[in-house]
């Protein structure tokens, strides 16, 4: 659910946070059903913790999630 971004030197590893600066997905909002997941952040942003909720969230988001295999995608 992230890009892979190039890093260039090791400072720039050191203040490379994927988070935030590896987003893909970008546009839009998916519903997911989503199992047992803590808060996270992404995009500076603040999700969660969700238990077996159905939420809409954006698609960077949901993306990682079901990529993380801790939500499926709802109606």
């Amino acid at each position: 659910g992230l890009v892979a971004i190039k890093v260039g030197t090791l400072k720039d590893l050191e203040r490379f946070d994927p988070m935030n600066q590896a987003i893909a997905f970008k546009e839009g909002m998916l519903k997911v059903k989503t199992a047992k997941v803590p808060k996270f952040h992404m995009n500076n942003q603040e999700f969660g913790p969700y238990e077996s909720n159905a939420v809409e969230l954006p698609t960077y988001a949901a993306m990682y999630l079901l990529l993380k295999r801790v939500a499926t995608l709802s109606d």
